[in-house]
């Protein structure tokens, strides 16, 4: 058996058990959708989100508290996934459109057409383009720092210092600065923000 033959063997027997360790994916019914097999789609999808939800949550939660390369790969990889599965799911669930069901059925699938504000494109490269965008710009809004002229960087202000000058001070030119400080911040993400858009 030649290295690359081994090697694809070895791939295929560590993807086939990572995959007796995942949740099952919900599945479409094979026959006519009715009321039932919604139900059951329904349960399935929330069964698949409860199971990744952790995952994803600590990956994003690891990324803007301890902005770095490293946090913001594990995010942009966890967000991927679950946008994938999620626009996988959302064209599942086109196929009960026009069925009669439950209203919490009904709900539950309407819910789910409209629960992300960025949508999943179809090619794999391009969501993996899209997730890294996004959780880049997050990193740099929150690792932002305002340097007023002659400030050193222990001097400078973050968007929470920011946003207490916003909140709290009444002075019209404190306010003013704060908020062109922190939109002169946003500046380099502009480039990432077109792409993003």
């Amino acid at each position: 058996m030649t290295l690359t033959r081994t090697l694809l063997a070895g791939a295929v027997a560590l993807g086939l058990a990572a995959c007796q360790n995942q949740p099952a994916q919900p599945t479409a019914d094979t026959a006519k959708p009715d009321a039932a097999s919604a139900d059951r789609f329904v349960a399935d999808v929330n069964a698949q989100i409860k199971a990744d939800y952790p995952a994803l949550t600590a990956a994003q939660w690891l990324s803007v508290t301890y902005i770095n390369n490293d946090s913001q790969l594990l995010a942009a990889k966890a967000n991927e996934k679950f946008l994938g599965d999620l626009k996988a799911n959302v064209d599942r669930a086109a196929q009960f459109n026009g069925v009669e069901l439950k209203p919490e059925t009904r709900r539950a699938l309407d819910l789910l057409k409209l629960s992300t504000a960025m949508p999943a494109p179809k090619d794999p490269a391009k969501l993996a383009e899209l997730t890294a965008i996004a959780t880049k710009m997050e990193g740099m809004y929150g690792a932002g720092k305002y340097c007023r002229d002659g400030e050193k960087d222990g001097q400078c202000r973050d968007l929470i210092v920011l946003s207490d000058v916003l909140a709290k001070n009444r002075d019209y030119d404190a306010q003013l600065d704060a908020w062109n400080g922190w939109h002169k911040i946003s500046k380099p993400m502009r480039g990432d923000y077109q792409r993003f858009a």
